[in-house]
């Protein structure tokens, strides 16, 4: 079947109301399984007279350039935190079974045409270096893939999407692909850029986009179908999806889109008619759907904010278990730059092992961070083998008035425990961390703070006071500087009686252990 996509003529499409046809269910299918495809050539194309005309034809065989890129709208799932290097680390937003899990239709839907909304790109108006998107082809003949930009928002009531004023395209040819029920490919359409072929994005930040496949005639202008089914596969935004998973640590790519998408599937027939605008939020995770699609610019992103750098410092107790784990680390509030997460299989050994991993994880992430490689450092400021205990530093660069917040995850899942500040119970990671927060006090002036002092059992605090106890003097039972019979009796009163406060050594019982503590230091003199 050969079909003229005519963007700019209104008879292909049907302003009579056909009937909403009946998708196919849902599906779950693994995007990692695709096979790796490059386009063998790209072209610009515009629409004159309301044919498609492509522009001059580039080689993109043996293509390897692969320029930095950051997000500039992703309904695709990548992971950008460290650009052009960036692969999936932990990635199981939607908890389907694998970091790769997407929707689609199942085998033999066929939508070779679809129009979809982008809102609340990245950088309006940036050059578009690299697109990323991934179909089923379920036969074995030339594949092309249309891509057109318009500024018009995709919804019903704007009536048919061929008429929209489509800004920029290009069309991607990769020949013949093999293919069967079954096969799935994906491919980045890179170094846009570099080729001289780089459209903008939207440059009031939202619009719509267009793809459409199946094989280009040049010589007529359109975009035939091929005999067998193909479709994109289905995913969404990170802001769209389930809580926790639409929040910090989690947020990188950018964009939101509607819930309305046209999809030419009743029938396929590279038309659209009314009845083929349809409702995409199917209460699943991410929800709306989007055709799943990404855009990167070449452009690095401006900070939203002047930026300030923030230090905490974190104790983990071991010793290292061989457990995985996984971390994220996120502005709070969210809203700044900073986003960085990494995983690790385990290590064995002695807490300093465990420090040095975690400490080496959080700066190999942050070596290839293409925003700002200085926007994070980690560093390990004590080891004590002997306590199984090990201070991390890390030290971040977030907005002025933010701060930023450590997570991490106990095997392999992902990180969302939120590291909480001793003497709360800490995360559970091989085995435990906690944030240790300084109370800007050095009592016994050893160049440490007192917190932490006790956190790291460097100082005992028997009466969990904060103050380390060689600071104190637990038999000067009154406070009035001297260790006499006024703080026996005083003491001993309160014993007798079995009053709380004789505690001495708060385990929150007032028994012998507590009277051989006081008695202890009674005769000491402190």
């Amino acid at each position: 079947m050969n079909t003229r996509v005519m963007v700019a003529i209104a008879l292909l499409y049907s302003a009579d109301t056909a009937p909403a046809a009946v998708k196919p269910p849902l599906q779950v299918i693994d995007a990692a399984a695709a096979t790796q495809v490059a386009p063998l050539r790209v072209a610009a194309i515009s629409v004159v007279d309301g044919t498609i005309v492509a522009g001059d034809w580039w080689d993109f065989a043996g293509n390897t350039h692969r320029a930095p890129v950051w997000c500039g709208w992703d309904a695709y799932g990548r992971d950008w935190g460290v650009g052009a290097t960036a692969n999936a680390i932990y990635g199981n937003y939607c908890s389907m079974g694998s970091p790769g899990d997407r929707h689609f239709y199942g085998w033999g839907y066929n939508c070779p045409l679809f129009v979809d909304d982008m809102v609340n790109v990245a950088q309006p108006g940036a050059l578009i270096d690299e697109i990323n998107f991934s179909w089923t082809w379920e036969g074995t003949g030339n594949c092309d893939i249309l891509v057109m930009l318009s500024d018009v928002p995709n919804v019903c009531v704007n009536g048919d999407p061929l008429l929209f004023p489509y800004y920029a395209g290009l069309i991607f040819s990769f020949g013949p692909l093999p293919g069967a029920p079954g096969t799935l490919y994906t491919s980045n359409f890179t170094g846009l850029v570099a080729a001289g072929f780089a459209p903008p994005l939207q440059s009031s930040g939202s619009g719509s986009y267009l793809v459409g496949i199946g094989e280009f005639n040049p010589v007529t202008g359109s975009l035939q179908m091929q005999p067998w089914p193909t479709q994109s596969l289905l995913w969404g935004s990170k802001s769209m999806m389930t809580p926790p998973f639409n929040a910090a640590p989690y947020i990188e790519g950018v964009g939101t889109h509607d819930h309305q998408t046209w999809d030419d599937d009743n029938p396929a027939d590279l038309h659209f008619n009314s009845g083929e605008c349809y409702q995409a939020n199917f209460g699943v995770c991410p929800d709306p759907l989007n055709h799943m699609i990404a855009f990167g610019v070449a452009l690095p992103p401006t900070p939203p904010c002047p930026l300030v750098t923030v230090t905490k410092n974190f104790l983990i107790t071991g010793p290292a278990n061989g457990t995985p784990w996984t971390w994220g680390i996120a502005e709070s509030p969210f809203g700044g730059p900073l986003s960085a997460h990494g995983s690790n299989p385990g290590v064995t050994g002695t807490v300093c092992t465990l420090a040095t991993a975690l400490v080496n994880d959080i700066n190999a992430y942050a070596a290839q961070d293409l925003f700002s490689p200085t926007a994070l450092l980690a560093s390990m400021v004590s080891c004590t083998p002997s306590s199984n205990t090990a201070v991390v530093q890390i030290i971040a660069s977030v907005c002025a008035g933010s701060s930023f917040d450590l997570y991490t995850g106990n095997g392999n899942v992902d990180p969302t425990c939120l590291v909480p500040a001793w003497p709360t119970p800490g995360c559970i990671f091989n085995p435990e961390i906690v944030e240790i927060v300084p109370g800007g006090q050095d009592c016994n002036e050893n160049g440490e703070d007192d917190v932490f002092d006790i956190a790291t059992g460097a100082s005992a605090d028997v009466n969990q006071d904060g103050v380390p106890d060689e600071c104190q003097c637990p038999a000067d039972w009154n406070g009035d500087g001297f260790v006499n019979g006024l703080d026996y009796n005083i003491y001993a009163e309160l014993f007798e009686v079995g009053d709380a406060a004789a505690d001495a050594n708060a385990d929150g019982f007032v028994n012998a252990l507590d009277y051989d503590y006081f008695a202890e230091h009674f005769e000491s003199g402190c």
